[in-house]
């Protein structure tokens, strides 16, 4: 499992919210993030809006009992947001909250 290190190369932990996704290059995709790990980290905080335009094929949060809020946030439902999604895995995070909306557009999702 990769780790997020400093500029000496030592291990950063635990890892504090928010980390933003970085940038993908200019140009369409296949420029994109397609796997996002980020489980056991000690997260709080909320679920970043931002991630709504991730192309992410697979979104692991598991295990970060400090993110609170929904676990569905609003820039997520938009139609055409999380276009590919296909895993999201959000166990162990009893701070979020919320139902599986009736009008989730994601079409490739498979595992939740």
């Amino acid at each position: 499992r990769p780790c997020l290190s400093d500029a000496s190369g030592s291990p950063i932990s635990p890892l504090q919210w928010p980390i933003p996704l970085p940038a993908p290059p200019p140009g369409p995709p296949p420029h994109t993030h397609t796997h996002v790990q980020l489980d056991r980290n000690a997260f709080s905080g909320t679920l970043p809006a931002e991630w709504g335009a991730s192309q992410a094929a697979w979104l692991q949060l598991s295990g970060n009992p400090g993110l609170a809020g929904t676990a569905f946030p609003p820039a997520w439902l938009t139609p055409g947001a999380m276009a590919r999604l296909a895993t999201l895995l959000l166990s162990g995070n009893s701070g979020l909250a919320g139902t599986l909306p009736a009008n989730l557009s994601w079409p490739e999702l498979w595992t939740l």
